[in-house]
């Protein structure tokens, strides 16, 4: 597992992966990711795993594309690049909740 997952399963349990995919972060919904200050952090901690992650989900161009969306502003890419990886996480972690639930 991932040091990047590692710490996104401390902070955010089902029901707030549940509430992220219903609200996306941009609402707030992430509470430890709002402000820049918080998601760029997380940015700089998690950078290869971010950009592989969205690399791998979204196709090899897409970061760039969230650079040219964000008028090329580093802190508004890095903001970007983090809020679709705690969705991603927050979407495998309601996924594999389902999964468990149709077993049972």
């Amino acid at each position: 597992m991932s040091e990047m997952i590692k710490d996104l399963k401390e902070v955010y349990d089902v029901e707030a992966c549940k509430y992220i995919l219903e609200h996306g972060c941009v609402s707030g919904a992430a509470s430890s990711h709002i402000y820049y200050s918080q998601t760029n952090s997380f940015y700089d901690r998690y950078e290869e795993e971010i950009v592989e992650l969205v690399m791998n989900t979204m196709g090899d161009n897409y970061p760039a594309c969230i650079f040219v969306e964000n008028e090329y502003s580093i802190v508004g890419y890095k903001n970007a690049m983090s809020w679709i990886a705690i969705e991603s996480y927050a979407f495998d972690v309601c996924d594999e909740e389902l999964m468990k639930e149709r077993i049972i």
